[in-house]
């Protein structure tokens, strides 16, 4: 039998064969890809996440989701949430402020000026067609918040 690494993967080739069982896994799945296209693993993935759904009941999700947060918990603490939490509100905030950048570039590009209607809709009091103001907020534009539809409780 193949030794096994901690993350599961044969160390050891196959036998009679010049590829290890993780090489092997890895060419499969890039011949999947390939002839399916990587949809295809969103679909399966979906399948499967219905299936298990079915036979675990939804509530199956809520157990498994807190059984991996205590992990991750008694792993790095509780204040790594608050680390993670602040890194992702960093990274929005580069985002926005990357977006408005490309956004007054791309005016300045099709001739906009401060002094009245432009042909991307700036006006000179920052409001624009969109919703966007001169302060990079926005009630219903490009940067604004995309709000989900409700989702229906798994039952």
């Amino acid at each position: 039998m193949a030794d096994q690494s901690s993350n599961g993967s044969s160390k050891e080739k196959v036998p009679g064969g010049e590829m290890s069982v993780r090489e092997a896994g890895k060419k499969g799945g890039d011949t999947v890809r390939e002839r399916y296209g990587s949809g295809f693993y969103e679909t399966i993935g979906r399948k499967g996440g219905e299936a298990t759904r079915e036979r675990h009941g939804a509530e199956f999700y809520e157990t498994i989701g807190q059984k991996g947060g205590r992990v991750v918990k008694d792993k790095y603490g509780s204040d790594f949430y608050e680390e993670i939490g602040h890194k992702g509100g960093q990274k929005v905030k580069q985002l926005i402020a990357e977006a408005k950048k490309n956004r007054e570039a791309e005016a300045s590009a099709n001739g906009a000026s401060t002094n009245g209607s432009t042909s991307n809709g700036a006006t000179s009091n920052g409001a624009t067609s969109n919703g966007a103001t001169s302060n990079g907020s926005t009630s219903n534009g490009p940067l604004s918040k995309k709000t989900e539809p409700a989702r229906k409780k798994i039952t």
